[in-house]
């Protein structure tokens, strides 16, 4: 076993052991799941489309978690990772920074897919008309966009604010108002036009959110959702650029 993989295997049962993060990937959003599905008489109508409310806010709940256990849960990470000089310290072992946080991704990634597994599979037992299927393993290509995506911006709050307290305050006072622009919640379609054409290119979880829907909902296929990835591509793109320049690793 290398020592990348070793890494990556103690950060992963770092992330499942700790009781806040296990609240907060399952328990929370299963407990959201369970009070939503009381609404059974409620639906969403947007122009001549009619959308089973349950439906949609079981996905919705589901993309709206993963993005903040991501985002979040790096945000106060990599401040903190600063202000511990923690990066300083593993400088000068044979693990390099890179390595360091790259096995943090993917311990996040795996977290992020047991969160969308728990959270979709507790709405189909409580009646969500989830498409469950082969097709639905392409629920992964999303689910990794949004948790690159919350990463990079979790480094870019780290890399503005350079304390821990001033990064978990700038995550919360943008990531609602993001996460409802994006329609993890409420569908888009509900917003004046104008709002929404914006929104389909100014917010960068829009792509991953209307495929991961499509797919779970209507079982569409990877490939109907081109466009939606090449812009989500983008967007990881130049988040990741914008916060590679604004949390440098040596600076910790």
């Amino acid at each position: 076993m290398t020592g990348f993989t070793q890494l990556t295997l103690a950060s992963t049962r770092m992330l499942f052991r700790a009781p806040a993060t296990l609240r907060v990937a399952f328990i929370t959003p299963v407990v959201f799941a369970l009070v939503i599905a009381l609404y059974d008489r409620l639906q969403f109508e947007t122009g001549a489309t009619s959308i089973d409310f349950f439906d949609y806010i079981t996905v919705g709940v589901a993309a709206w978690y993963i993005t903040y256990a991501a985002q979040h849960g790096m945000t106060g990470a990599a401040a903190g990772y600063r202000a511990q000089g923690v990066l300083k310290r593993i400088a000068v072992t044979p693990i390099s920074s890179f390595a360091f946080i790259s096995a943090q991704v993917l311990a996040r990634v795996a977290l992020a897919v047991s969160q969308v597994v728990a959270v979709l599979g507790a709405g189909v037992l409580l009646g969500a008309s989830i498409e469950i299927g082969a097709n639905l393993a392409w629920a992964l290509l999303p689910v990794t966009m949004v948790v690159l995506m919350g990463l990079s911006i979790g480094f870019i709050w780290a890399g503005i604010t350079r304390t821990p307290e001033g990064a978990n305050t700038l995550d919360v006072m943008a990531a609602i108002p993001i996460l409802f622009l994006a329609g993890a919640m409420w569908p888009r379609e509900a917003y004046p036009a104008a709002v929404e054409h914006i929104t389909d290119y100014a917010i960068p979880f829009v792509g991953p959110f209307d495929t991961l829907r499509g797919i779970a909902l209507d079982g569409a296929s990877i490939t109907s959702h081109g466009p939606e990835l090449l812009l989500g591509t983008a967007w990881i793109l130049g988040l990741a650029a914008l916060a590679t320049r604004l949390y440098r690793l040596e600076e910790d």
